[in-house]
């Protein structure tokens, strides 16, 4: 017997099923299309990561504001180098060299957006972690470097560890060519390479590259 043509593929006995076949896949179509998951898109991640970021910027002010906490205003330094402070610059990178006084680099790292605290100590970090380094140095921020150092060493956000100890016992300076910028106490004092509590090991070297 031919199969009516509304029913091409099926015949009288069969049409029953089919129409109740055929309402189930419109059905189960329906229940897929509502369940679907759009893919993401570029700005969909472009506001996943503006997100994240603005959560690392919180968290760096909060650390680095926590480093200055009971400080005189009079001992606080005037160059202040935060982390992210706009997250809205996404190709916007620094570049942190750690070199030798003999002219060796030793390590780098790009730095997005800004130059943290954290970011440099993770930078000095993942020097120790595959070999030695003096134990003196000159950084164009020392001042705020060796503040939250001493805030955070041995707490959650800086644990004590060989290679945190070693930050720690550092002796820190500010090299000759920036800590002119600097007018506070703390700077123009034991900040300088040429305070005599340095022990003159910064004399005869060229503090900047």
């Amino acid at each position: 017997e031919q199969s009516p043509k509304c029913h091409s593929g099926y015949c009288k006995n069969h049409q029953k099923e089919a129409q109740t076949l055929s309402e189930f896949l419109q059905l189960q179509k329906f229940e897929k299309a509502q369940n679907f998951e759009r893919p993401v898109t570029r700005s969909t991640t472009n506001k996943l990561l503006r997100n994240e970021a603005e959560n690392i910027v919180l968290v760096e002010k909060e650390l680095d504001q926590t480093a200055l906490t009971g400080i005189k205003m009079e001992d606080l330094c005037n160059v202040v180098r935060e982390g992210i402070s706009n997250v809205n610059k996404t190709t916007s990178y620094g570049f942190l060299a750690t070199f030798l006084n003999c002219g060796v680099i030793v390590g780098y790292d790009e730095m997005p957006m800004a130059e943290g605290m954290r970011r440099v100590l993770r930078h000095i970090m993942r020097i120790l972690q595959y070999g030695h380094l003096p134990d003196a140095m000159c950084y164009d921020t020392a001042c705020s470097l060796s503040l939250f150092i001493e805030k955070h060493y041995n707490t959650p956000n800086l644990l004590a560890s060989s290679r945190t100890k070693f930050l720690k016992d550092m002796d820190m300076a500010i090299d000759r060519f920036h800590v002119k910028n600097h007018v506070r106490h703390m700077c123009q004092g034991r900040m300088r390479p040429d305070d005599l509590s340095h022990g003159g090991r910064y004399m005869n070297i060229n503090t900047q590259v």
